[in-house]
């Protein structure tokens, strides 16, 4: 069933509330395990080496990647959304186009910048001295085994 431009307009102001809502959550959950490989802390907890690599590895590579994702195909949903209009004026394509260049200008701010952030990551944990009796280090709790 064909929309009428308006429709698409909302659909449009819509899309881009929810995907930059979602984009902004995401950032705030990236930021906190950056922190914690950063820091060697996960809240009040001290996080030995090991673990700041997993976090690294196993929670901050995918939610950068998630992220990136997730504002390409808000992107894609953007640049769509003219085709559910019927006739489509040529204004209407437009502001979908330019409206979809700042997800399409994250993401790539999220794959280009992520690698870069990753290497510096990396590169601290490589450097950084082990701490010892962490709360998570089951090797620090007195268990031998």
């Amino acid at each position: 069933m064909p929309s009428t431009p308006v429709t698409v307009v909302f659909a449009l102001l819509t899309a881009f509330w929810a995907g930059t809502s979602a984009v902004l959550s995401g950032m705030k959950l990236l930021a906190e395990r950056r922190d914690a490989v950063v820091t060697g802390k996960l809240g009040p907890a001290d996080i030995d080496l090991v673990d700041r690599g997993r976090i690294l590895r196993s929670d901050w590579v995918p939610l950068r990647l998630a992220l990136g994702l997730v504002s390409a195909m808000l992107g894609v949903i953007m640049v769509s959304l003219p085709q559910l209009a019927m006739p489509t004026p040529d204004v209407l394509r437009n502001i979908c186009w330019i409206a979809a260049l700042v997800p399409f200008s994250g993401a790539g701010y999220f794959v280009v910048y992520g690698v870069s952030e990753y290497r510096y990551l990396s590169g601290l944990l490589a450097e950084a001295p082990p701490k010892q009796g962490s709360e998570f280090d089951s090797r620090s709790s007195g268990d031998a085994a």
